[in-house]
């Protein structure tokens, strides 16, 4: 089977061109990045969002969520704050600046998602939608424990890992081939 039939890839190719798509535009009208403007859209739709919760909304690692919450602070976009009672965890809301500029990116969303929605039709989008829904519902949900999302360090060491032991089954097959010519 090819890999440009299974669904998940056509999906990612998706998600990349629509990311693409969105990069450009916020980059050329609003001089943003886009996960700067997803941090920020997290922050205005949930006021007092702490970097754990914009990560877990999102699927996107704490560290890279960090970064951005802290481009955004320098840019007075959000601003934090902490509970007395838990310093660790601060809370990010959206500053008048960062709530003038979503005001200003929405119509040209809409635009994108209309265009999009005018190409699939009414009901093709709702379909679209609700399927789309499901698949985030149904694979967000881990099937076990050990199933539980890995951290950045964790997928980064067992690539190495697997990267060794190819690497030594490469060089073993080599071995052998020189073996069985000599």
């Amino acid at each position: 089977m090819l890999l440009e039939s299974f669904l998940s890839f056509r999906v990612t190719i998706l998600a990349k061109l629509l990311e693409r798509r969105l990069a450009r535009m916020l980059s050329e009208r609003f001089g943003l990045a886009v996960a700067e403007y997803r941090v920020l859209l997290q922050v205005a739709l949930r006021p007092g969002s702490t970097v754990r919760a914009i990560s877990a909304r999102t699927f996107v690692d704490k560290a890279q969520v960090s970064r951005v919450v802290a481009a955004l602070e320098e840019q007075d976009l959000i601003k934090r704050s902490t509970r007395d009672n838990d310093r660790r965890s601060p809370e990010f809301t959206v500053t008048p600046l960062g709530r003038a500029l979503i005001t200003r990116i929405a119509p040209v969303r809409r635009q994108q998602e209309q265009e999009i929605g005018d190409h699939l039709g009414v009901a093709g989008a709702e379909q679209l939608a609700t399927t789309i829904q499901s698949l985030i519902e149904i694979l967000s949900l881990p099937t076990r424990e050990a199933d539980l999302e890995p951290t950045a360090m964790q997928r980064r060491r067992a690539i190495r890992t697997e990267r060794v032991v190819r690497s030594r089954a490469r060089a073993a097959a080599k071995a052998a081939a020189t073996a069985a010519q000599a």
